[in-house]
């Protein structure tokens, strides 16, 4: 068997368990947001989703370049048979994420009452002491899991989210229980100390994992000079990484700070703007990210993969990876998006029996517009993370950017006028316009692809087929549950059948590129 066939087939096994990993932990945080938010109810899942934007932005500004950036420059090291040098970045990654994650947990301690004041939730500010130690547990594992994805592997990745979700579940909702005894707010507390613990169990497990598997590798002696040099290279590797990642959530930060109050301004009252802030951040883009993590799967692992490449000069392999890549999201993002649209309604009354028939039928009706990423996001993120591995940083950095400024200039003006739904319609805005400017710098440095396009084509085709399928099923079939199963059953029979008859005659050579450049 050839190298470039191992190779692919490396790729593909490591995608698929990380993607099964990603969707069973996924899964896990579906079922704790059900009872966690039968528990505080949506006032309260709002409050904890008002936390979590400061988390993310903490997380993007200490660590969030580095699993790429080390698992880029690992990749290429690895293609050398160079061991002296990945240890040596290795210790420079460590350093940097040691001091860089306290640092990012002392800020968020310094900054919890004053954000909590900014929100108008000046009790939740021992909620951002709750998790502020997350961050640096974070950091650390973020070493692990770019050394493990330079030599591509995706066990730890995948193995370390289901031991994070599982401590969650069990601890996040046993502290949530206990904390809701006095009160609401200690609730929400105690559902963000789950949240650090499963961090923080996550980075000893990768830790202990990546000693072991340093201890077969050969020894070096590593000189501070060289570990300098190496950190000072990673942190030039990140910081385009880092204000690409930056930007998502920044903007979520953003949305933290304007949603309630321009809802406020719309003329809801505090409490009712909160739950609809809750209801969108909790039930809503949870059902939304969970296919959407299929796709984030395989864009962690293109990175690596196209660095490897890249070094071995393999500009061909690129561009098959990359347009399989491609293809393989919106094979998925389809059927998700028509399964949504659908059964919006049975899915979240089946989920969330404690929302009322008022914030059911307003859940629903946002569920229904923001599905709409399940195709959007996919595909962004394929290409964010395509371009970060061809060395186009910046590009993704610009297009997001703009594409955010949008989301917040239309939020701005459609909250008020039409409520949470204009955020959705925003955040609509924003991934489209994103996707449409990456995929122009995409196609400019590929070439054109008509063959991958059809197929695409023919892909949401398939969707829109079998999404007519499921409102025919729903429409004659009165029960939520047999509704979802034999709607679920019949779309999926048809989408099968619909992709095999259309794209099976090309599936070997679909996303093969039938022009090369010297470089992509």
């Amino acid at each position: 068997m050839s190298t470039t066939r191992t190779d692919r087939k490396r790729f593909a096994s490591g995608v698929l368990l990380l993607a099964v990993c990603s969707l069973i932990a996924k899964l896990l945080g579906a079922v704790y947001r059900i009872p966690l938010t039968n528990l505080l109810g949506a006032q309260g899942i709002g409050q904890y989703q008002l936390v979590f934007p400061m988390f993310a932005f903490l997380l993007a500004v200490v660590c969030g370049a580095m699993p790429i950036a080390l698992a880029r420059t690992v990749a290429a090291q690895n293609a050398l048979d160079d061991n002296a040098a990945i240890r040596t970045y290795v210790r420079a990654a460590t350093q940097c994420m040691l001091w860089a994650g306290i640092g990012g947990s002392i800020l968020a301690l310094a900054l919890a009452l004053p954000l909590a004041r900014l929100q108008s939730q000046a009790s939740m500010a021992w909620g951002y002491v709750a998790i502020a130690p997350a961050i640096a547990a974070v950091a650390l594992a973020n070493v692990c899991k770019g050394w493990f994805l330079g030599h591509g592997d995706t066990r730890p990745n995948a193995i370390v989210q289901l031991v994070e979700q599982a401590i969650k579940l069990t601890a996040g909702l046993l502290l949530a229980a206990w904390g809701a005894q006095f009160g609401v707010v200690w609730g929400v507390v105690g559902a963000l100390a789950g949240v650090t613990v499963s961090e923080i169990v996550g980075a000893l497990v990768c830790w202990i994992w990546m000693a072991r598997e340093l201890r077969a590798m050969p020894r070096f002696e590593l000189h501070a000079a060289r570990v300098r040099q190496a950190r000072n290279a990673l942190v030039r590797t990140m910081t385009p990484i880092a204000a690409s990642g930056l930007l998502f959530p920044t903007i979520a930060f953003a949305d933290s700070l304007m949603l309630v109050q321009l809802l406020v301004w719309g003329g809801a009252d505090k409490s009712d703007a909160t739950a609809q802030y809750g209801l969108l951040t909790g039930p809503v883009n949870s059902l939304v990210n969970m296919p959407v993590v299929l796709s984030l799967s395989i864009a962690v692992a293109i990175v690596p993969a196209i660095g490897s490449m890249l070094a071995r000069n393999d500009y061909m392999q690129v561009k098959s990876r990359t347009s399989r890549s491609i293809l393989c999201s919106a094979a998925i993002g389809a059927p998700c998006l028509a399964g949504l649209i659908v059964f919006a309604r049975p899915i979240l009354r089946i989920l969330y029996p404690a929302l009322s028939d008022a914030q059911t039928d307003t859940a629903v009706v946002l569920l229904r517009v923001q599905s709409v990423n399940v195709l959007l996001l996919s595909q962004l993120e394929i290409f964010n993370a395509t371009l970060q591995g061809m060395g186009r940083s910046k590009a993704v950095v610009l297009n997001v950017a703009i594409g955010g400024a949008l989301k917040l200039a239309v939020q701005a003006v459609s909250v008020p006028l039409i409520g949470i739904v204009g955020a959705c319609v925003a955040s609509v805005t924003f991934y489209g316009v994103a996707w449409i400017l990456n995929w122009s710098v995409y196609r400019e440095m590929v070439g054109k692809n008509q063959i991958l396009l059809q197929n695409v084509g023919k892909i949401l085709l398939s969707g829109v087929i079998i999404g007519a399928v499921m409102y025919a099923c729903s429409v004659m079939i009165a029960s939520r549950w047999t509704q979802l199963i034999v709607g679920a059953s019949a779309g999926g029979a048809i989408y099968c059948a619909l992709l095999v008859a259309w794209l099976g005659a090309d599936a070997g050579n679909l996303p093969l590129l039938r022009k090369t450049r010297s470089r992509p």
